[in-house]
């Protein structure tokens, strides 16, 4: 089945994953893990302003559209659906995620601890983000799954 890829659904699906992905980060890395990032940054000097934020917000919503856009790609092969959906956001959190958090746990700048647990914590948000925004995308795939 060859199916082109709707590029407004991809965008729009791939905003509410992003979204998804970025109140996850908030949720994580502010309220969750705050302090002892702020304790690990402030140790390294660093200081993260609002500028940085935005700008990591704004990769957040790359991701979820990359996510979506994966999703709608890879369904023709792999069928549209749920399972799907999570290849595409698995696809998405090794390359965000895990490839960086290897590099972290191998030269050791922030705590393994806090590594693998912003680790695991983003494999669920950008897998609940990539999903919604895979179910957004559908052309009735996953609401009929």
């Amino acid at each position: 089945m060859d199916r082109k890829v709707h590029l407004g659904r991809v965008i729009v699906g791939g905003l509410i994953a992003g979204l998804i992905v970025n109140l996850g980060e908030l949720a994580v890395n502010v309220w969750l893990f705050g302090a002892a990032w702020r304790e690990v940054l402030t140790g390294m000097g660093l200081h993260i302003d609002v500028a940085a934020m935005v700008l990591w917000g704004s990769g957040s919503f790359v991701l979820g559209i990359v996510g979506v856009w994966i999703y709608a790609a890879i369904s023709a092969r792999y069928g549209p659906g749920p399972k799907t959906a999570l290849r595409a956001a698995v696809a998405v959190w090794a390359v965000a995620f895990l490839v960086p958090s290897v590099g972290f746990l191998a030269t050791r700048p922030f705590p393994p601890g806090l590594v693998v647990s912003t680790l695991l914590t983003g494999l669920v948000e950008v897998c609940l983000g990539v999903y919604l925004g895979a179910w957004l995308y559908r052309e009735g795939d996953l609401a009929e799954a």
